[in-house]
């Protein structure tokens, strides 16, 4: 049974109208809505496990503009994703694709579903597959705003490699508990890893339109060095990279902001 599913929905409006350009709550309660018709408890679960990592990430419309409102036009196709990160939601979403194909409703407007994309894996196959030999280099596009929660309300908008892959450590220790990392990797990240180079620059995201504030998070390209080749650090390091794609990486992950694409070995 796969773990992870990464699902894309290409969409069309069935007319036109105009909808705030934040979506990522509206695909958030939409994905949760979904999942309560097939089973109710997880998705209570998912829903109320109030301070805790969530076992999904959802991305709103895309293309979005920087604006606070989007006009949607029957004459454009946009995508939004989800993805799942424990084996019993990846079920539940993979065998709620028959019913989503037959259109989704977000924000009261009514998407025709064109076609829907499925990439699955699991988390002993992102440690196994990687090379012999696994570089000291890899890099990251950070496609949508990313942050880092601190104490309180405060967050860093900055891609410190403690916080990237600490906060990928803690998603894949919470999901994965059979398949385990080893137990010193986050301090081997700590002392080994740093920061490349980069091209960043930082993003405000509003949220107020649903009383929740802004958040300022980092866009762009960035590359880490591991000063230590040891295995199976180095090679897991690679797996988390993987990983990222569907984990996302930072906070508010289930409305949209630290989502990650992995690049080459630069940025």
């Amino acid at each position: 049974m796969t773990d992870l599913a990464s699902i894309t929905l290409h969409l069309r409006p069935t007319h036109a109208d105009t909808i705030p350009a934040q979506t990522g709550r509206a695909a958030q309660a939409w994905f949760l809505d979904s999942l309560r018709t097939l089973d109710s408890a997880v998705s209570a679960a998912v829903h109320d496990g109030s301070g805790q990592l969530k076992p999904f990430t959802a991305r709103g419309l895309h293309p979005a503009p920087t604006g606070e409102l989007m006009n949607l036009s029957p004459r454009q196709s946009y995508s939004l994703r989800v993805t799942t990160l424990h084996t019993d939601l990846t079920h539940l979403a993979l065998n709620m694709l028959p019913i989503w194909r037959q259109g989704i409703t977000l924000h009261d407007q009514l998407f025709a579903v064109e076609h829907i994309e499925v990439a699955s894996t699991t988390y002993a196959d992102l440690l196994t597959r990687q090379p012999v030999s696994p570089s000291r280099r890899l890099a990251f596009a950070f496609l949508t705003p990313t942050a880092f929660k601190r104490t309180g309300d405060l967050s860093i908008p900055l891609p410190l490699p403690e916080y990237v892959f600490g906060s990928l450590i803690d998603r894949w220790t919470r999901f994965a508990p059979a398949a385990p990392l080893h137990n010193d990797m986050r301090a081997w990240v700590m002392a080994h890893l740093s920061v490349d180079s980069h091209e960043i620059r930082t993003r405000r995201v509003s949220f107020e339109r649903a009383n929740k504030g802004v958040t300022v998070g980092f866009t762009g390209t960035v590359a880490y060095y591991a000063g230590n080749s040891e295995l199976p650090f180095l090679a897991q390091l690679h797996a988390l990279a993987d990983y990222a794609s569907y984990a996302s990486i930072g906070a508010k992950t289930t409305v949209g902001l630290g989502q990650v694409e992995r690049r080459g070995e630069r940025a």
